[in-house]
């Protein structure tokens, strides 16, 4: 697992919700918010990613557009 999915992992739990509660606020396809959690983001929809994570931040507490920016970060090749 990346760096980048770890601390969304990381603050999901901090913020005290499970997978399911982060589906039932978002409605974000389970699958995909444990492939997000996981750095495995070939498995969404190339056009949804950024959706995606924009909703799992803001329901988890992060700043949205830093939580973009370090996605952009961890996808660039070294």
């Amino acid at each position: 697992m990346d760096e980048f999915a770890a601390a969304l992992k990381t603050q999901r739990e901090a913020a005290g919700l499970t997978l399911e509660d982060l589906f039932q606020r978002t409605r974000i396809n389970r699958v995909f918010l444990e492939a997000i959690e996981e750095g495995r983001f070939d498995v969404l929809p190339s056009v949804y990613v950024r959706l995606f994570l924009k909703k799992y931040a803001q329901e988890v507490g992060l700043d949205v557009q830093q939580t973009l920016r370090n996605y952009e970060f961890s996808t660039q090749p070294p």
